[in-house]
């Protein structure tokens, strides 16, 4: 079986308290985007895991632990899969949890197991909050920790530019680093506006951009150029990634990694 993973970038990401378990409570409205991985899955007796190039990846990979909750809650066996990456690491793009949720799917179809999104949905909160998005995909509202999904009305569909400056960052260095004020919620007028890509652009908003700004000035570089060319961008998730409503990459970002791909 051979299934696309595609990425997300986060149109907002507002933190908007702290929860007993200190996660954070955050609401965002999340869209899915056409850049995507490969992957290839076929029924084996154990897990098996391995990059295209033929490297084998460890039980670290979100997919490894996909394969793991469903052999546990289902009795399965196991999978092998072959993955075709084309998706950044620690970009903010959720690849890691697209690529967990794949997994979810592809075992579910595999083995018969006939499970709506709903019972997906218990087993892919414990890989991770961005995992039950991608059950979904579309654009929607993430609410609580970034778990709990509402489809929405679609963002008209529209070219992007992605452009990584070349480091990882950790989501979780972010969110405990991260010191809570008081904001306007962008989220709320977002969802008034989905259909109106004018006023969605006007509405882009992240609770981390400031701080990435001011720790990472090539990411204020970045966002200064597109400013430059009057083309509207946003950090996605916890960054490093930058996404851009525009069609071609400006030549004074072409020496960064770049992409060019569209909303789904």
């Amino acid at each position: 079986m051979k299934l696309k993973s595609h990425a997300k970038i986060n149109l907002t990401l507002e933190i908007i308290g702290k929860l007993p378990d200190c996660y954070h409570r955050i609401s965002s409205i999340v869209q899915e985007i056409e850049l995507h991985d490969i992957l290839y899955f076929k029924k084996s007796r154990e897990i098996k895991l391995y990059s295209k190039a033929n490297m084998p990846l460890d039980s670290n990979n979100l997919i490894w632990k996909a394969a793991e909750k469903m052999i546990e809650n289902y009795d399965t066996q196991g999978i092998e899969v072959i993955i075709k990456k084309n998706i950044p690491i620690a970009a903010g793009l959720g690849g890691g949890s697209s690529n967990a949720t794949t997994t979810l799917k592809a075992m579910n179809k595999i083995y018969g197991l006939k499970l709506t999104n709903k019972e997906l949905e218990k087993i892919s909160v414990q890989i991770g909050m961005d995992s039950p998005f991608f059950l979904y995909g579309g654009t929607a509202l993430a609410a609580h920790k970034g778990e709990q999904i509402k489809p929405i009305k679609r963002l008209p569909k529209t070219d992007l530019i992605l452009i990584k400056p070349d480091y990882e960052i950790s989501t979780k260095k972010m969110y405990q680093n991260y010191k809570l004020k008081k904001e306007i919620s962008k989220t709320k007028l977002m969802l008034k506006n989905i259909t109106d890509l004018g006023k969605v652009k006007k509405n882009l908003y992240n609770s981390f951009e400031e701080s990435l700004i001011q720790i990472y000035p090539e990411i204020k570089h970045i966002k200064q150029a597109l400013a430059e060319e009057n083309i509207f961008s946003l950090v996605s998730g916890s960054g490093s990634t930058i996404f851009a409503f525009a069609d071609k990459i400006p030549e004074s970002l072409k020496n960064y990694q770049t992409w060019q791909t569209k909303t789904r």
